[in-house]
């Protein structure tokens, strides 16, 4: 049994599957009807309806590729600023900091001239949002950072990656998106195959004094990361995909230049060269890049759709420290590696699959 939508801009009507998996707010509406895009336009459906009145359109065909490039971006940023420290002893995390923040800024000053958004203009509802993402985003980070200081790279990676899980299971129980077992088999298959890439990583690690803060830590850095992925995909519905960029910029500018003025010292900027500052811009410009698209990500697709292909992270890293790192390449990374990409990319082909099987022609 099919349902029928009223497309109300075209007065056409869209046919979609009763089988596909609805979110339990959809469950609530009748099984068959006429809808209003009033009345659609919180519900969840793994397809999109199309409609400039529509702020946010469920389609992954968009949001998976922007995830993906978003991805990109921050992996390559993470490659240049190893390169940076590679090769200058004397840089630090702060140092990147406020290169990055710099560049941030500048991108996202250009974008908004070029696009000519009021990024002043925030519906009410949505302001104490967009101020708590900008927070949560700007402290996630550094706290990772610390973090790896304490406790060994392996296990700050397996703690961080429980996030998609957990924006998983928090978009279906507070923002309502559908969930199926696929999705979970996925995710959990994902996590499965961090931690083998993580065994016999740090066999040599000596627990320190301070294990339990870097614990601490980066659980906190999972818990930001879940909620800047659960605001960002509600801050999309009311405002400008460009906003949460902007502001992440300007905040983690505000932080970075406060400590500057706070503790000079902990910078190193007479020891950086031209390269080094070349290479922080080309940094910032991915993060920025990584930035963009991931808002367009969480604008395009439901939450726990896209939050578990963060996993793919973790194999373009893998892939550079083999390529351009000469990291040494055992079984453990071959399955983990192979165990990520078959759980990320099953859920990918089924919603492929269904929207070509809802989109064609039933006559044939």
């Amino acid at each position: 049994m099919d349902i029928k939508v009223r497309d109300s801009s075209s007065k056409s009507l869209i046919l979609l599957n009763q089988d596909l998996q609805l979110s339990p707010i959809a469950r609530k509406k009748p099984s068959v009807g006429i809808y209003s895009f009033d009345e659609i336009h919180d519900v969840s459906c793994v397809i999109s309806v199309k409609s400039e009145d529509c702020d946010v359109q469920n389609d992954n065909l968009k949001g998976i590729p922007c995830m993906i490039l978003s991805l990109i971006g921050f992996s390559c940023s993470s490659i240049v600023c190893k390169v940076a420290y590679m090769r200058n002893d004397y840089l630090n995390g702060l140092d990147y900091a406020i290169c990055r923040s710099i560049i941030m800024v500048t991108c996202s000053m250009i974008q908004v001239c070029a696009t000519r958004v009021n990024v002043f203009e925030v519906k009410k509802g949505y302001r104490l949002l967009l101020v708590a993402r900008c927070i949560v985003g700007t402290i996630g980070m550094p706290c990772y950072f610390i973090a790896i200081k304490y406790i060994p790279l392996s296990l700050c990676t397996l703690i961080a990656n429980i996030s998609p899980l957990m924006i998983g299971i928090l978009a279906y129980l507070i923002l309502g998106e559908a969930i199926t077992r696929l999705k979970v088999l996925a995710v959990i298959g994902a996590f499965v195959g961090v931690y083998i890439l993580t065994l016999h990583k740090d066999e040599n690690y000596e627990q320190g004094e301070h294990y339990t803060l870097g614990i601490i830590l980066v659980s906190c850095t999972c818990i930001a990361i879940t909620f800047v992925a659960l605001l960002t995909r509600v801050l999309n519905k009311g405002i400008h995909y460009i906003l949460c960029p902007f502001w992440f910029s300007m905040t983690t500018l505000g932080c970075t230049l406060s400590l500057l003025c706070v503790y000079p010292s902990a910078y190193h900027f007479d020891h950086m060269g031209y390269t080094d500052i070349g290479l922080f811009f080309f940094s910032g410009l991915f993060t920025y890049a990584g930035q963009v698209f991931k808002s367009l990500a969480f604008r395009y697709s439901e939450a726990s759709q896209v939050a578990p292909l963060q996993y793919f992270d973790l194999i373009f890293l893998l892939l550079s420290d083999i390529f351009i790192f000469n990291a040494k390449f055992t079984s453990t990374d071959g399955i983990g590696g192979l165990l990520i990409l078959v759980s990320l990319l099953a859920p990918i082909f089924q919603s492929m699959y269904l929207r070509y099987s809802v989109g064609r022609d039933p006559s044939g």
